[in-house]
């Protein structure tokens, strides 16, 4: 009898002594917490539990930040798209109209000219652009044409991006009309892309070009036994309020390691 109580003493010890400790959980879900991230240089106003929430917490957008109701995958017809295989050159460029029925004899070209075998569902337009839902049976896709009256990207080739981005048509160039076709635009391009979040989306006042300042979150996904790499960026979108010329400018403000698969 003696023997089994030593026995249970020594077990139960190291168990008090864990829950005792004076360390803080590494768990973004308690309070307090110790650090979740080695951050040399933490940009300012982003905190730990910000980037956790970002990157594995399923928070990818600001409230209020542009979004769609999507029953289908998104592509932006272009000069790639409504060209025959063997006349298509090395450039992509975005194409805007204000016909719908130009935007839809695209989509039928970019439906030849790739499987062929889909058929319009449905169709509509906004401000932005016009929209041609097509579906072959199984999946769905919005095809689309940015409109010349809000966005022109065809002076630029996506398959070698600069900082100009094209021209902001819309009338008049106000600081919540910039933010929302920033958000769009990221909207458009990372909805549906793994690992892409925007911690941030501030409007930045100043003279005659708007500006609008993105802090984003890329999450590089790991292999085994191989940490996950976070790059926190800063995109700041700058557009001339006379022209409508649209920059961006991209900073990398910090890169660390994540978890460990």
């Amino acid at each position: 009898m003696r023997l089994s109580r030593q026995i249970i003493v020594l077990l139960v010890f190291p168990l008090i002594t864990m829950s005792c400790s004076d360390d803080p959980p590494n768990d973004p879900s308690g309070d307090p917490v110790a650090s979740l991230f080695d951050r040399p240089n933490p940009t300012p106003g982003i905190s730990d539990q910000d980037v956790w929430d970002a990157a594995y917490g399923g928070a990818r957008v600001p409230t209020g930040f542009y979004s769609e109701e999507l029953d289908g995958s998104l592509y932006y017809m272009n000069t790639i798209s409504i060209t025959p295989l063997e006349e298509r050159v090395n450039a992509w460029y975005e194409l805007c109209t204000e016909d719908a029925t130009q935007a839809r004899t695209w989509s039928d070209l970019t439906s030849e000219y790739g499987s062929g075998s889909d058929s319009v569902v449905t169709t509509h337009a906004t401000e932005k652009y016009f929209d041609i839902l097509r579906s072959d049976g199984r999946i769905q896709v919005h095809y689309r044409a940015h409109r010349c009256s809000y966005l022109d990207q065809s002076a630029v080739d996506r398959f070698n991006l600069g900082t100009f981005r094209g021209f902001f048509m819309q009338r008049p160039v106000t600081p919540g009309a910039v933010g929302e076709l920033v958000e769009y635009l990221w909207f458009i391009r990372h909805d549906r892309i793994g690992g892409q979040s925007v911690l941030r989306s501030t409007p930045i006042s100043g003279g005659g070009t708007m500006r609008h300042e993105l802090i984003t979150l890329h999450l590089m996904i790991g292999d085994w036994n191989v940490k996950d790499v976070i790059r926190i960026e800063r995109e700041l979108y700058s557009v001339d309020a006379a022209t409508g010329e649209l920059q961006v400018q991209t900073t990398l403000l910090e890169e660390f390691t994540g978890t460990q698969r």
